[in-house]
């Protein structure tokens, strides 16, 4: 199509509507919002909008951004909506307006009309008229082509590209259609109010005489005829008073036409001898809630500074807060208008107090931004838990993503978001409404990470009397408080509502402030029943004020506006009010039982009193107003809307996965619990899929507190059971999970660990019942397996019940081991590798671990919905390579595991396989590869919000900043650590394990000396060492014997070293990898307690193990050992001391360095003194 825009993907230009001096109209079908409209390309030469729209010293792009932000502000029921503006691609500017089907010219639709008929057509093009002039806008272009009439006769001003604000236009400008153009614009004089008036006069002359008044042959000769020649309006087939108003619309001098549109219809009135007609109350509404904005220069100043600062790249965070009704919605629209201007994207979103969940309030901000932006199918599946419309805004089928764990589901998400924002070419504002009703940790994580990578505002906004500690919850958001309006900011208001001569009544005002206190809300709704008893917005001021309006507050006035609304239309609007402030038109209209849109848009116009059009969605105008019809329904009636409304969505979406938790709520308040708890499950784990686990864990308990004495299935309650586990897990409360599990099985009649017969921490495998797997269904078993894997990896990871767990996992592998090899028994047979481990049953756990790998390692990765399991079992058979100091093969399976956790999104779990990774290099004494790796993991945790994997990535980077010599920074890691600790209430975690190490490297002996004993107490829970504890153990072991080496005179108390030196020894007998390195602490021990050989030969045994098992910092340490403890005279010393320098070189140990040359230095003064 000749001049089509270049507007991206979100809008498919169908056909050209028309084309004319200032552009080519196009219909076109917008992908956001699945409807037609019309879009105005402007898409003449710049040079000829220069002509037109500039200034002088004003360019183009400044100019037209103006006459957009004027778009963005007209609110009338006459003049067509503009839903979207902005720049294509090549810069050419356009808009885009409500497509109007079978609309024709005032001319056409007046051709051969009675005045009766054509004069409601003018009537409304006045109010139009009233309207704009009140905003201090003039049309400039009024022709037929710009008011179309539509078949019932509603008519639509449209075309406003000229239009600019009055003081914006310079004298000598001429713009306009030329047969429509007032005498004195051809004569260089300022368009004025009376200018537009003559132009509507003009089309309504050549209505009603059928033709123009002028030939239009020659220009010339019809720009004199305009300024020079009368329109003869006598012989017009009109009434006396058209003819006496037309003639004086039509006078050549301004002076002598009417001065505003009040004047016109106030003429009318008296020449007709009628009053009046009542004010349409869309048409007052739209006076209403167009008043200027006032009384929040210094906040909106605030704002904008922080635009100016984002769209240089600086980004920042703000929230609005005030009582509802004071002005922050208004605020938040003025500053969109401000970052249209700029240039920036503006993406707005709203939460709700119904059934509202935290991932909502990004539906609509990705929603706009996705049918723009490229994502990959992984990604678009990511983000169908939020977009449930997602296949269509990017127009392919998109597949399920891959299940894991909530944890790493929200942090999955997280990253997917952060890489649609990244990936936009402008800056964005992001504004958010209503922030009182949203679980702020949630949305807040993702929002910050957001704002870290792109240059982002974002701007929420919150009602102070909802939440008054907001701003505490959200420190890093610049705070504004919006306070009511004063007297003066009250007058403005009123003037910009009624007019300059209306609205400095100062009696009006003092009435105001007594009755409102300067609440915006309250203001106009005042103003609109003053308007209601005046019968005219205009007349306010020629009424006796009442004295006391609002009898009992605004509750008496929103009544009266809410009383205005037909009784028919009211069931239907509490329906609305019962669902939330955004109304869902497809609910309402199975409902009504409408059978066509138009009749449901019918009913919209006529709650137009209280409803309003944001885009092309409705909304309650205040929720305010929502509020109020509430407050106006009988309990006993909400009981049977609700159930309706349930009942609606039902037959409306199906078993659509967005609306379980709607579906929870109404049927609750429906008082139908067997309904709310099936949809409280299904919304829960609908939720914790998606990682909003603190609202799936509220739906889950409404779902497990209804429970009782309902009918559902074992199976049905067995899932409950076990999302509630995982759904504790993830908040942050793994021991509860324990009962939930326990529950679970219990509902499946699952196969359980007997009793034990004695308390040998090692006697697994004894206490199993005999099961046949193959008379359990197989959803059942499924799930009997998975609860039993997590039951028996809590139990020795978190329990330090090893025996217990490693029966719970030989039970998973008994149920799953008669079905042959397959991923999910390579799945037990990893875990239980892992678990027997752990249990020091390591000739059990490499047969284990090796018929694990005989599955896994020739396997494809052809089924996506398979890699979540099968990365899970190559990072657990990793986790045991790396620990049996098998290095190999803990590389190649890690390799694989971190490949594929990335595949999925898993990033969680792929830091857990980093650290493994690091962990294998660090064993063989590659400290700088594995600090690499541990640096990503730490990065990965911030970049995802997790503070868990903060801490626990610290202890790794602190640990190796100790052995690389960086020992400031290994204290500033832990302490940074220890502070994790305490943000998320995680007692378990070690910290002075860790303290106690840093001070100790960096010589602070009395340091290390008081965190000793805290230490020793965070180790003493300890029954048997994970492979986790191998930092904590050695740590606290190397401040103990060096405290006890460095002062023996004030020795650790014996049963403490006896603690710590017994889970050094069960360290070592439990993971081949670590035995070398605990072996040092071992000979250490002895040679303190007095066992000088034995600590030698230990040492020497190190260094053999060292050797066989490639862990060369245990070497290292061996040969240092036995070097510095050798006699001076000892030949084989400077061996030692010699190769164990050349190993710390090699590694970048500098601490154990600079302790190595200070032996070197005492071992030189001695043979000097020898030789001396």
């Amino acid at each position: 199509m000749q001049h089509a825009p270049a507007l991206g993907r979100r809008y498919v230009l169908l056909n050209q509507l028309g084309e004319g001096g200032m552009g080519v109209v196009f219909r076109a079908h917008d992908r956001l919002t699945s409807t037609l409209v019309a879009i105005k390309s402007l898409a003449v030469e710049p040079e000829v909008l220069d002509m037109l729209l500039s200034s002088s010293g004003i360019d183009l792009r400044t100019a037209l951004t103006h006459e957009f932000q004027v778009l963005a502000t007209l609110r009338h029921p006459h003049i067509v909506a503009v839903l979207d503006y902005g720049f294509d691609h090549n810069q050419q500017p356009f808009f885009t307006m409500e497509y109007l089907p079978d609309v024709v010219p005032i001319t056409e639709y007046g051709d051969r009309r009675e005045e009766a008929q054509l004069l409601p057509l003018f009537w409304q093009a006045l109010q139009a008229l009233r309207y704009l002039h009140r905003r201090g806008i003039f049309h400039r272009d009024l022709k037929p082509e710009n008011i179309l009439v539509s078949p019932d006769g509603t008519v639509k001003l449209l075309d406003f590209g000229l239009a600019r604000l009055r003081e914006q236009f310079s004298d000598e400008q001429v713009v306009g259609t030329l047969p429509y153009l007032p005498p004195e614009v051809l004569a260089g004089v300022p368009y004025s109010e009376a200018s537009d008036l003559y132009a509507l006069a003009l089309i309504l002359y050549e209505v009603l005489a059928g033709q123009y008044p002028f030939a239009m042959v020659d220009v010339e000769e019809l720009i004199a005829d305009i300024q020079q020649r009368p329109i003869p309006v006598d012989d017009l087939p009109a009434s006396d008073t058209i003819r006496t108003m037309l003639a004086r619309l039509l006078a050549k001098a301004p002076a002598e036409r009417y001065s505003d549109v009040d004047d016109v219809l106030n003429e009318y009135a008296q020449l007709s001898n009628i009053a009046l007609p009542p004010e349409a109350a869309p048409v007052r509404d739209s006076f209403l809630q167009a008043a200027r904005f006032v009384g929040r220069h210094r906040e909106l100043e605030m704002l904008t500074n922080g635009l100016i600062a984002m769209l240089e790249g600086t980004g920042s965070a703000w929230l609005v807060g005030g009582e509802s009704g004071v002005g922050k919605t208004r605020l938040l629209d003025e500053l969109r208008v401000q970052a249209l201007v700029r240039g920036a994207k503006v993406v707005r979103a709203q939460a709700t107090a119904e059934a509202s969940t935290p991932y909502r309030l990004w539906r609509e901000p990705l929603r706009h931004l996705l049918v723009d932006t490229e994502v990959s199918d992984f990604e678009a599946s990511v983000l169908a838990a939020i977009v449930p419309d997602i296949g269509t805004l990017i127009e392919r089928e998109i597949q399920p993503a891959p299940e894991i764990t909530p944890q790493a589901a929200k942090e999955r998400l997280f990253s997917t978001i952060v890489a649609v924002f990244r990936r936009q070419q402008q800056p964005i504002l992001l504004l958010l409404e209503d922030l009182q009703w949203m679980m702020i940790a949630w949305w807040w994580s993702s929002a910050s990470a957001t704002r870290a990578e792109q240059p982002l505002l974002i701007v929420a906004n919150f009602r102070n009397d909802e939440r008054p500690n907001l701003p505490d919850a959200l420190p890093s958001m610049q705070f504004i408080n919006l306070e009511r309006l004063t007297n003066d900011e009250m007058s403005e208001l009123t003037v910009s509502i009624l007019g300059e001569r209306s609205g400095r009544r100062s009696d009006l005002i003092s009435f105001l402030q007594q009755e409102t206190e300067g609440n915006v809300f309250f203001v106009v709704e005042t103003m609109r029943a003053l308007a209601e008893e005046a019968g005219q917005l205009q007349a306010v001021t020629a009424i006796d004020l009442p004295d006391n309006l609002v009898a009992v507050g605004v509750r008496d006035v929103i009544r009266r506006r809410l009383d205005r609304i037909d009784t028919a239309d009211q069931p239907l609007l509490r329906y609305a009010a019962l669902m939330g402030r955004t109304l869902d038109l497809h609910v309402l209209r199975t409902l009504s039982g409408a059978t066509t849109a138009l009749a449901l848009n019918t009913w919209l116009s006529r709650c137009g009193v209280v409803l309003e059009a944001q885009g092309t969605d409705w909304r309650f105008a205040h929720d305010k107003l929502r509020e109020g019809m509430l407050d106006m329904l009988p309990a006993a009636e909400r009981r049977q809307l609700h159930r309706d409304i349930a009942e609606a969505l039902v037959a409306v979406y199906g078993d659509d996965p967005d609306h379980p938790a709607q579906l929870a709520y109404h049927w609750g308040a429906a008082g139908d619990t067997e309904r709310e708890m099936h949809y409280s499950a299904l919304a829960g784990e609908q939720l914790l899929q998606r990682g909003a686990y603190r609202s799936a864990m509220e739906l889950l308990n409404r779902a497990y507190s209804l429970l009782e004495g309902a009918d559902r299935p074992p199976l049905w309650r067995a899932r409950l059971a076990r999302n509630l586990a995982d759904a504790s897990v993830a908040a942050g409360m793994p021991r509860q999970s324990f009962g939930y599990l326990h529950e679970a099985l219990r509902h499946l009649a699952a196969p359980e660990p007997l009793p034990a017969d004695d308390n040998r921490v090692d006697a697994t495998g004894s206490r199993l019942p005999a099961v046949d797997p193959r008379s359990i269904p197989d959803e059942e078993r499924q799930l009997m397996i998975d609860i039993q894997m997590v039951l028996g990896y809590s139990y020795f990871e978190m329990s330090h019940d090893v025996a217990r767990g490693v029966d719970f996992v030989l039970l998973a592998t008994a149920l799953q081991e008669p079905f042959g090899p397959s991923l999910r028994l390579a799945d037990c047979y990893a875990l239980l590798a892992l678990a027997l481990q752990t249990a020091n049953e390591r000739e059990r756990a490499a047969t284990f671990a090796a018929q694990a790998a005989a599955i896994l390692v020739p396997m494809t990765e052809d089924d996506p919905q398979q890699l979540a399991t099968m990365a899970r079992a190559l990072s657990n058979l990793a986790f045991y390579w790396t620990f049996a100091a098998r290095w190999h093969e803990s590389l190649r399976d890690g390799e694989r595991a971190a490949n594929l956790y990335q595949r999925i999104g898993d990033l969680l779990r792929s830091r857990a396989t980093l650290m493994n990774l690091a962990v294998t290099y660090e064993w063989q004494g590659d400290f700088v590869r594995g600090m690499e790796l541990r640096q990503r993991e730490y990065d990965t945790a911030i970049r995802g919000g997790d503070l868990f994997g903060q801490l626990r990535a610290l202890a790794g980077v602190g640990q190796l900043q100790a052995y690389l010599g960086q020992q400031p920074e290994s204290l500033a890691s832990f302490e940074r650590r220890a502070e994790l600790a305490v943000i998320i209430n995680n007692p378990s975690s070690t910290r002075y394990t860790y303290l106690g190490m840093a001070h100790w490297r960096l010589g602070q002996i009395e340091q290390a000396r008081a965190a000793l004993p805290r230490a020793i107490n965070e180790m003493r829970p300890t029954v048997v060492p994970t492979a986790h504890d191998m930092f904590s153990i050695q740590n606290t072991a190397e401040v103990l014997l060096g405290l006890w080496e460095h002062d023996q005179n004030a020795p650790v108390a014996a049963e403490d070293v006896a603690m710590v030196m017994n889970l050094v020894e069960q360290y070592r007998r439990r993971y081949s990898a670590g035995e070398p390195q605990m072996l040092v602490f071992l000979g250490r021990h002895a040679w303190l307690s007095g066992n000088k050989q034995q600590a030698l030969d230990i040492w020497q045994q190190v260094i053999d193990l060292a050797l066989e098992r490639d862990t060369r910092y245990a070497r290292a340490l061996a040969h240092y050992e036995i070097g510095r403890h050798l006699p001076a005279t000892d030949a084989t010393r400077p061996e030692h001391l010699a190769q164990a320098r050349l190993l710390f070189e090699q590694m970048g140990t500098t601490w154990d360095l600079r302790r190595l040359v200070n032996v070197l230095a005492v071992d030189e003064t001695h043979q000097s003194s020898l030789h001396a």
